[in-house]
């Protein structure tokens, strides 16, 4: 006999053994056992339980057969379930009998439970505890399930978890989402849903909103409403007040809100009755709505009818269409329409009235219909026949059933289905267009008429506006601060894109020509339609308006006319209007330009329908290749000698490639006349293509290349060069002309003209005009300078507020809304902040808009509106503002130094930067930059708010080292918080992650030495913070200038101590509150020689996907891995053979842990002892040193794992997680499919 016969045997006997005490149990009467018995017979099931199933594992892994596997799995089943079945109805007996033991050796507590007893043995209804979702009702749902669950003996921790998370609906059940079902969870995720929904304070915010939410009642002779509401307002009362929350803390708030709630009449009743000598409590207002609603339902009751308490129900076809829930629903009548089933909504919104329709003629007719009642039904009119018509039917005596006096809007609109009940078959053609149609009124005209302003055509705009570009606005309005990014970089698809423009770059010996940037490099779309279309009605509302506008007209026309002859436009040869793509073009006029007041600008993203793109669409957009805006202005007032011009018409003088000029096709008239419209095309770049900004920069930064080792200065001026603007300086007049003289040339090269060139200085406008260079012949008028103003004759720069102006006197009559404040405030554009003390007012007040969440187009409060006005009154004073260009006095200057001061307040913080040197033995201090912001949201202690202007000065002081390389390297940093400079000179590990990564941030931006401490009443950075009046700030040496001292010897600026904390008791509070709590650990490490074990380190328990467990011990072994000495380090990615070696080595730590012995003894002997229980299977080592079987398919052609498997237990936690996956991996298939997955 073998080993499986020995073993089905003995389980045959076990099975006959248990069915015995199953049929015991099952005979089993209601008094015929004591407990002793029916214990022994409880716990010789579960013995033989235990056996049995022991018995049913040695059979599972002898057996081979799929077939025969799946019969001894429905085998042991069936046996299971008798157990279990015998083991459920003796525990029900034991306690049973238990509880009857208990009350007869003690009758005292008869008694007490005879009314409980009455109690249960009435059928009450079933008790059903209410699912929890994450409102304020966490605690009423832990008492429900803590009485009937949580408490309950008779339940295991896992039954209780399973019970919780049934109960559990979202958001609440993520809360519990990830946790595995076992006891110890259990405890944890009750711990977790108290810490996060038991708190005192979020319920007691959730009964304060449910009382701020509440909604009115208007009608005082609502009585059911007012008894609603009284009924929830005492509710959240009655919480809070359970909450150790009285009325005295929230009654202030809430005594005005409950007032609101009640109809008009009875807050004035309130006001009457009520006290006048003490305040007004909730109480009294609580008192005072019971009363009256007691009242009421009192006189309710006596006065009306009494009426069924059965309330009708009545089928709603709104709910079944629209799957909503309809609070008030009254039956619908019965109308016959011909509408559907989902225009009856319109029965219920608009009422229904029946109509009596008579003849003019005949008034005994009379037609009877129902129609809807609506504010409009047309918007057209009846337009009248013509006279002659009329008087031609009057003439054969037909009676109209209309007098056709006037011209009069509809009144009733007909519907088809009684159309044809009111006309007959009988018509007569009057004219061309015009039919008499017998009816019940009369006859009747109908046909097409003449209509109304026949000759004039009409537009329909449509205007689509998103309300993400407000929120663009508004983020650059707070960006305006940020500093330039230092670290940004081009990436790699920018580099190629570069490379390609510059590959497909040519020089024609005039000037550069470039080819289209298509998207991908693969040529124009499918997509790209030629818009002809839209062209030609864009093109025709552009000459109405040159037709209304002589001026405007020959400025375009001669522009036109210009490009015609310089060949920047062509007339187009290919007319087919179905190839290329057709350009709308329109006019842009600049009054406040001296030249080109009017520019043609073409619209490359029209597009003729949704369906198709644009050129724009088509094309790449490129590289932003500018240089930043703040770098250009701090430049250009770095030297002595300053000055600017453009070039001319930039985008033009780069040419198109030929193949690409039939996408550039526009329409226009060349001989003055529409008829006469043809087809032109542009030859060089527009301007209008979103990669003409791109194309431009790069072809000239391009072309400098080739001068940058012949004239390094003049280089790096073009390159500093603004689209097509240039702002520039120089030490002295004969260096600036050296400059722009080789930049012209350069630029000349390329066919570029750099023109109306503007300077400070007269030296070098003499030089310019001796060699016949270009001047800016206005000298009246300030030059336009990066969004500034520059006036070169005093050298003095303006901030530029034309356009806050122009807003402000625009929206005059539409009111102050959010939207109008911030219209205003993101044109001001000062990016030295040279009015940072005015602007952060307003700053703070758009903070205060957001916080009340007032809408867009909401009127702003009072207060608010009051604080607008004021600071738009000042707005005039910042007309008078003007600084020197220059930050220095002179070139001779020496012992240039930065000094750089922050501050902060509850509202804001914020830096601002002077530069201190010596010239002439004199002192002198120049206002560099600031910056400013309002403080976050989140309440801030002033000390975190100080150490964050301390983190801007630190970046101001990082950047403006950058800027001016040359000019100094000593700096100086003042704070007038002294836990600030605690924090900074001493280590920012010691402290809180909020301080102790801002201080490291300091730390690395600026040497700790550089840090000093002055007077809150001298430092200039107040002004950033607290806001100022213009009057007082712009006169302010101490803002402009600095503190006094600061313009003195060094021997008298204020006195620097060691890094002590501060004195007095709030700052060691502050800096104790800071400090990170330290706690010591000892390690112990132990070293193993086995690196497959890998089980001593991962805890396998928690891991419930074979793929992450291997993923993570990939990467524990990579780290072993690099950790140890030697050259080849592994880096990137994990590989496959990574996870490879992870699965060999939790197969070495299974077969370690179940089959450690025979290991050992294959390693040592190479042979295992006959005692072990896989000594029949004929184990072997493979090359990885893991257990595998021989097999009787050695010398077949099959894989290795399929001639050789693996040896692994049953039960094991590795293994379960390796079928699991086969499982997975077969889509569910059942066991078959399994197992062909594993043994492959």
């Amino acid at each position: 006999m073998d080993k499986m016969s020995k073993v089905i045997e003995k389980r045959s006997s076990v099975r006959s053994s248990i069915t015995k005490l199953v049929k015991r149990v099952q005979a089993l009467g209601e008094e015929t056992e004591d407990l002793n018995s029916l214990s022994e017979l409880l716990e010789l099931i579960e013995t033989k339980e235990e056996i049995l199933k022991k018995y049913d594992s040695e059979v599972e892994d002898l057996i081979t057969d799929p077939e025969k596997f799946k019969v001894e799995l429905k085998g042991s089943e069936e046996y299971d379930d008798k157990i279990l079945s015998a083991k459920i109805k003796l525990k029900s007996k034991l306690k049973t009998f238990t509880e009857k033991t208990v009350q007869e050796s003690h009758p005292g507590l008869n008694k007490s439970n005879i009314s409980e007893n009455a109690a249960s043995a009435l059928k009450l209804p079933k008790l059903e505890i209410p699912r929890f979702s994450g409102d304020s009702n966490f605690m009423e749902f832990f008492g429900c399930f803590d009485s009937a669950i949580g408490s309950n003996d008779s339940l295991s921790k896992i039954e209780k978890f399973q019970y919780l998370k049934s109960l559990l609906s979202p958001p609440a059940d993520n809360v519990v989402a990830g946790f595995e079902l076992n006891e110890k969870n259990y405890d944890s995720c009750l711990e977790l849903l108290k810490q996060r929904y038991g708190r005192t304070d979020f319920i007691i915010n959730s009964y304060m909103s449910k009382l701020l939410n509440l909604e009115p009642v208007r009608n005082s002779s609502h009585v059911k409403s007012l008894r609603r509401l009284y009924d929830e307002i005492e509710v959240n009362i009655r919480n809070l007040r359970a909450l150790n929350v009285t009325e005295g803390s929230y009654g202030h708030l809430l005594n005005p809100l409950l007032l609101k709630l009640l109809p008009q009449d009875l807050v004035l009743d309130f006001h009457r009755k009520r006290s006048k000598d003490k305040n007004c409590e909730v109480s009294e207002i609580m008192t005072f709505l019971r009363n009256e609603v007691e009242s009421r339902e009192i006189c309710e009751s006596v006065t009306s009818n009494p009426k069924s308490s059965e309330t009708k129900r009545t089928f709603s076809q709104n709910c079944q269409n629209f799957q909503t829930y309809q609070r008030n629903y009254s039956k619908p009548k019965n109308v016959s329409t011909a509408a559907t089933l989902h225009t009856q909504l319109i029965k219920k919104r608009y009422p229904v009235v029946c109509l009596q329709l008579q003849s003019r003629h005949d008034s005994s007719k009379v037609y009877k219909l129902e129609a809807l009642v609506i504010e409009i039904i047309s918007n057209l009119s009846l337009n009248n026949p013509d006279l002659s018509t009329l008087r031609k039917l009057k003439e054969k005596n037909i009676q109209l059933a209309d007098s056709f006096e006037n011209e009069i809007p509809v009144d009733i609109l007909v519907g088809s289905d009684s159309f044809w009940d009111i006309v007959y078959d009988e018509k007569i053609r009057v004219t061309d267009n015009i039919w008499l149609i017998n009816s019940f009124f009369g006859w009747l005209l109908g046909g097409v008429g003449k209509g109304n302003n026949s000759d004039e055509s009409c537009q329909n705009v449509c205007l689509v506006m998103d309300s993400s570009s407000i929120l663009f606005d508004l983020s650059k309005f707070w960006e305006i601060e940020e500093f330039p990014n230092e670290t940004r970089g081009l990436s790699e698809r920018d580099d190629q894109l570069i490379r390609n423009f510059e590959n497909n770059l040519e020089f024609n010996g005039q000037r550069y020509v470039c080819k289209l940037m298509w998207k991908e490099n693969m040529g124009p779309p499918v997509e790209l339609d030629s818009n002809y279309e839209v062209a030609k009605k864009r093109f025709n509302s552009l000459c109405n308006k040159l037709n209304k506008n002589p001026e405007i007209s020959d400025q375009y026309k001669q522009i036109v006319k210009d490009q015609l002859e310089s060949n920047i436009v062509g007339k187009c040869v290919n007319e087919d209007i179905k190839s290329g793509y057709y350009m709308p073009h329109r006019a842009v006029i600049r009054d406040d330009k001296i030249t080109s007041q009017v520019r043609i600008v073409y619209d490359c993203s029209s597009k003729a329908n949704e369906d198709k793109k644009s050129l724009n669409d088509s094309l790449e957009t490129g590289v932003n290749l500018y240089v930043n805006i703040l770098d250009a202005i701090l430049k250009f007032r770095e030297n002595q000698v300053a000055f600017c011009g453009d070039l001319e018409k930039a985008f033009l003088m780069i040419e198109i490639a030929e193949e690409d000029r039939k996408y550039l096709k526009f329409l226009w008239f060349p001989n003055d006349t529409v008829n006469s419209t043809q087809t032109f095309q542009l030859n060089r770049l527009p301007f209008g293509l979103t990669t003409s900004p791109f194309a431009l920069t790069c072809v000239i930064k391009f072309h400098i290349k080739k001068f940058k080792d012949d004239y390094p200065k003049c280089y790096e001026m073009l390159n500093s060069l603004y689209v097509d603007d240039l702002y520039y300086g120089a030490e002295t007049a004969q260096d600036a002309y050296q400059l722009t003289s080789s930049a012209i040339e350069i630029l000349r090269s390329a066919g570029f003209n750099l023109r109306k060139l503007r300077t400070n200085c007269s030296e070098l406008n003499k030089l310019w005009c001796e060699n016949g260079y270009e001047e800016n012949t206005d000298h009246g008028q300030g030059s336009g300078f990066l969004g500034l103003n520059w006036d070169p004759i005093e050298d003095k720069i303006k901030l530029n507020l034309r356009d806050v102006r122009n807003s402000l006197e625009s929206g005059i009559a539409n009111g102050t809304t959010k939207r109008h404040v911030l219209r205003i405030i993101s044109q001001i554009f000062d990016p030295c902040g040279l009015i940072s003390p005015f602007v952060i007012t307003v700053k703070i007040l758009m903070q205060e808009l957001w916080e009340k969440g007032l809408k867009w187009d909401e009127q702003l409060p009072s207060g608010l509106e009051k604080k607008w006005r004021t600071w738009c009154s000042e707005l005039a004073h910042i007309d008078n503002l003007q600084i020197e260009r220059k930050l220095f006095s002179n070139a001779g200057m020496s012992e240039i130094s930065l000094h750089v001061f922050c501050h902060a307040s509850p509202k804001a913080y914020g830096a601002v930067a002077y530069f201190r040197y010596i010239t002439e033995g004199r002192v002198k201090v120049s206002f560099i930059i600031s910056k400013s912001k309002v403080a976050p949201l989140k309440t801030l202690t002033l000390a975190r708010l100080e150490l964050m202007a301390a983190l801007i000065a630190a970046r101001l002081a990082k950047y403006l080292l950058n800027t001016f390389p040359s000019l100094t390297k000593e700096i100086f940093l003042w704070s007038d918080s002294k836990i600030v400079l605690h924090w900074l000179k001493g280590s920012s590990k010691i402290w809180k992650p909020f301080v102790s990564n801002r201080v490291a941030q300091v730390q690395l931006l600026t040497p700790p030495n550089c840090w000093n401490h002055c007077s809150g009443s001298e430092n200039p950075a107040d002004f950033t913070t607290r806001g100022e009046s213009t009057r007082k700030f712009l006169t302010s040496s101490l803002w402009w200038m600095g503190p006094a001292w600061l313009s003195q010897p060094v021997q008298s600026w204020p006195v620097q101590c060691l890094p002590n904390p501060p004195d007095g008791m709030c700052g060691e509070e502050v800096i104790a509150s800071e400090r990170r709590r330290t706690a010591i650990v000892n390690t112990m490490v132990t070293t193993t020689n086995d690196d497959n074990c890998i089980s001593g380190c991962i805890d396998i328990d928690k891991y419930s996907n074979l793929g992450k467990l291997l993923r993570v011990t990939a990467w524990v072994r990579r780290f072993v891995h690099n950790a140890k000495p030697g050259p080849l380090k592994l880096s990137g990615p994990l590989c496959a053979s990574e996870l490879q070696e992870a699965l060999y080595s939790w197969i070495k730590a299974t077969q370690l842990k179940h089959f450690g012995r025979e290991l050992k003894q294959l390693l040592s002997k190479g042979i295992i002892s006959r005692d072990s229980s896989i000594y029949n299977l004929n184990p072997e080592l493979d090359d990885n040193q893991l257990l595998q079987l021989k097999g009787r398919l050695e010398f077949s052609n099959e894989e290795v794992r399929a001639k050789h498997p693996w040896l692994l237990p049953t039960k094991d936690k590795f293994v379960k997680l390796l079928i699991l996956d086969a499982h997975v991996k077969m889509c569910h298939l059942g066991v078959d499919g399994t197992l062909t997955q594993l043994r492959e």
